[in-house]
């Protein structure tokens, strides 16, 4: 009877035991169990609406879980992202994702309940309680003049709320980690007081913000009230390449290599002399353009001329004079006779010089217009030469652009045999196959890479940059990777990012063309009368100046193509290899 009455006791303290206490032990849990796997827990637990809320799943010996999470009510609840997924690794055997929670604005204070599950809901967690407390500050947000800008271009940031906020301090900020770092996104101010407008609904107020650096920017802005601080929406703001309106409207220009705003050359086309000179227009000053003056250097010479003329007369007077002085005070014959000499020879002088010019006169006027067309010389800047980004042309006619009547014949190329060095196989080779892309792209950006000479103590090698993308061909050490970096260098902070910024420029060469190569285009300088066609040819020519003058570059890609079992032309479209299996 003992022993039953025993027995029936535990039986009664495990009922209760599992039906009682076990819920409140699971309901206080701070790490998952092997009975309960799945728990979630929040920072806080009540909050004012929009005001955000990290809220951890976590889980007992369960990696690479996908966990989804819920509300009750859905309306108004936002969970960002919607899921998450464990670890793969822990040192504990708890695996944690987290998720942002946040509600929309609400007109009363609202109870969320939340919860998680794993296995498409086979298996639920506990369930949290979050107060979400009504906004006093609603319809905060934040606008920009622009979206899109350039460099230490600057644009107004707005922020509007209601008229709560009236006479309090906004403040903003940048949330993106990169800036807050370097702090390149500068507000000016940063705060600002909304100010309600006679017969507005809203209270607002602007501040400035610009960034030195190409970026994204997160911005937001934030006000506090009674102690409650209340965040607006984020705006992205994109801080991009430099356009040449931008810089005209800064009364500078845009320079085509470094795509950064430069000042604009001296124009100025007069020709000032050290002194004035008798028949310059207005006196002292000249034009020499061409287009504005057609014969500069032919109306100069004409004023040199008659000059030459004129002092020719003055030294003549000067000699007379003195070959006089010299007949007059000499007493012998034969000193006398070289005083005659000294006057006969200067009248002969002045009357051949004013015996020319009457001459030429007499016979044509025009021919005392001395009218010369000399070369001139010319540095061109084109913007489709990756390689260099210039080219320089000469009086003779040497330049870096293509001969129009002899280029090497693409046909010709039938490919030679290169190799990989030690750090091609080691360092290069093991990143690029990392990347998910087709195999006729990932030969094409290795050949290139091993035509451009990616070794240890080259250019390619020190800045991470194995296509040698957008560096110039002269430049040398040290390469300044900055900020900013040296001009005619692009720099890579990794091996990886130099090798996927290889592989996008192939991806929209291939599919959307970039601006260097767009089918249909016209780039004399490397295609000559050609028009780009997409060939493989023809990307190395736009690509490299060295592609211009031989069949080298083509024959290396072609080479290394056949090495590993593709057979591809000189024709060979970019789209076609950008495809290759």
């Amino acid at each position: 009877m003992k022993k039953t009455t025993q027995k029936t006791f535990a039986l009664c303290l495990s009922i209760l035991f599992f039906t009682f206490l076990m819920p409140l032990n699971l309901a206080s849990a701070v790490d998952p169990t092997p009975l309960n796997p799945l728990i979630i827990e929040a920072n806080k637990t009540s909050v004012s609406a929009i005001e955000e809320v990290k809220i951890t799943a976590k889980l007992y010996t369960l990696p690479n879980k996908k966990v989804i999470f819920e509300s009750t009510p859905s309306a108004d609840a936002n969970f960002s992202p919607k899921e998450c997924v464990t670890p793969a690794v822990s040192s504990n055997n708890i695996y944690s994702c987290t998720v942002n929670f946040k509600s929309g604005d609400l007109t009363q204070t609202q109870i969320f309940k939340i919860k998680a599950s794993y296995d498409s809901g086979a298996r639920y967690s506990n369930e949290i309680s979050i107060t979400v407390t009504k906004n006093d500050i609603t319809n905060f947000k934040i606008s920009a003049s622009k979206l899109t800008i350039a460099p230490e271009e600057k644009i107004t940031i707005k922020a509007t709320l209601n008229t709560e906020a009236n006479g309090h301090e906004v403040t903003f900020y940048d949330g993106s980690s990169y800036a807050i770092v370097n702090k390149d996104g500068i507000f000016t101010p940063e705060k600002c007081t909304a100010i309600k407008a006679s017969g507005s609904s809203l209270a607002s107020c602007e501040v400035e913000f610009s960034s030195k650096v190409k970026n994204n920017y997160a911005l937001s802005a934030n006000i506090l009230k009674d102690g409650k601080t209340y965040t607006s929406s984020s705006i992205t703001v994109l801080v991009g390449e430099i356009v040449s309106s931008y810089c005209e409207s800064q009364g500078k220009i845009l320079d085509p290599i470094t795509k950064q705003c430069k000042d604009k050359p001296n124009t100025d086309t007069t020709y000032t002399p050290l002194a004035p000179l008798p028949g310059l227009p207005g006196g002292v000053s000249f034009e020499t353009d061409k287009t504005k003056n057609p014969c500069a250097f032919g109306q100069y010479m004409a004023i040199i001329f008659r000059l030459v003329i004129g002092i020719s007369a003055v030294l003549a007077m000067v000699m007379i004079v003195y070959g006089g002085i010299e007949y007059m005070t000499s007493g012998s014959v034969s000193e006398k006779q070289g005083g005659k000499e000294t006057i006969t020879n200067a009248i002969l002088g002045i009357v051949i010089a004013l015996g020319a010019w009457l001459l030429l006169n007499t016979l044509n006027p025009a021919l005392l217009n001395i009218c010369l067309d000399l070369p001139e010389a010319k540095i061109i800047i084109s913007s489709e030469d990756t390689s260099t980004g210039s080219e320089t042309v000469s009086s003779s006619g040497s330049s870096l652009c293509i001969s129009t009547t002899n280029a090497p014949n693409p046909d010709l190329a039938k490919g030679t045999k290169i190799t990989l060095n030690s750090v091609m196989q080691n360092e290069y080779v093991p990143e690029r196959n990392k990347l998910n892309i087709s195999t006729g792209s990932k030969l094409m950006i290795t050949a290139q890479t091993i035509f451009e000479g990616f070794n240890k103590n080259t250019k390619s090698y020190g800045t991470k940059n194995p296509g040698n993308i957008s560096n110039v061909d002269n430049a040398v050490k040290p390469w300044n990777c900055g900020p900013p970096p040296t001009k005619g260098t692009r720099c890579f902070s990794t091996l990886a990012l130099g090798i996927q910024a290889q592989a996008d420029l192939l991806k929209r060469v291939a599919t959307t063309g970039s601006t260097s190569y767009k089918k249909g285009g016209k780039y004399e300088c490397a295609l000559g009368n050609e028009t780009y066609n997409g060939y493989l040819y023809q990307y190395l020519r736009i690509y490299a100046t060295g592609a211009r003058f031989n069949n080298n570059y083509l024959n290396a890609v072609i080479g290394y193509f056949k090495d590993n079992g593709k057979t591809i032309t000189g024709k060979t479209t970019m789209e076609e290899i950008y495809n290759m299996k």
